[in-house]
């Protein structure tokens, strides 16, 4: 029986979902183009990670610039002045306010023994024209109950009769004067405490 001519010819198996290739392969050439084509694909390398993120320091609404001091002489600066504490005493987005990231806050620091009690709302009258670390010291420092009431209380309307008792106590020891009279009231002679507390401490 004749053979088939094509019978015993190597044949391109047919790919999936394609026709069998017509032909046979008849030349090198044909087969290095058929392996191209078959090369599997080269990995494609995405970056799936943030970039840096850098802090912008402004102030009026433009970047501070960065300035290069001498080491040698801010040392030498350092050793013959005083040591400076500044606490933030105002800021643009109130305390305790969720913000989404890289929000600007504008921060007011000062030195915070030197504050007058006068641009805290609601201090007694008594102390309005007094600094922070004057306070401090005559109602505070020497005082643990005192310490202790403010420590466990952020407002007035959390003290009990104990713990008002003992800011009484402190008022008639500094001969403030406490009434019912708006400005001169417990309350305002707390808050007014409460303020030297947190800036003198």
């Amino acid at each position: 029986m004749p053979r088939n001519p094509e019978e015993g010819s190597p044949r391109l198996a047919a790919p999936v979902g394609g026709r069998e290739a017509a032909g046979n392969i008849g030349a090198i050439g044909d087969i290095g183009q058929i392996a191209g084509l078959a090369r599997a694909p080269q990995p494609v390398f995405i970056e799936l990670g943030e970039a840096a993120k850098r802090p912008l320091i402004a102030r009026d609404g433009a970047p501070v610039p960065v300035v290069k001091p001498i080491a040698s002489k801010v040392d030498d600066l350092i050793r013959g002045g005083r040591d400076v504490i500044a606490k933030v005493l105002a800021q643009s987005i109130p305390a305790g306010t969720t913000v989404r990231q890289g929000t600007a806050i504008d921060l007011t620091l000062s030195e915070p023994l030197a504050v007058p009690l006068e641009v805290f709302d609601g201090v007694h009258v008594a102390l309005a024209a007094k600094q922070v670390g004057e306070v401090f010291e005559s109602f505070i420092r020497q005082s643990e109950s005192v310490r202790n009431v403010l420590a466990r209380n952020d407002t007035f309307e959390k003290l009990n009769d104990t713990d008002q008792a003992v800011i009484a106590r402190a008022a008639e020891a500094n001969n403030i004067s406490i009434s019912a009279q708006p400005g001169s009231t417990l309350g305002n002679l707390f808050t007014a405490l409460q303020a030297a507390n947190t800036f003198g401490g």
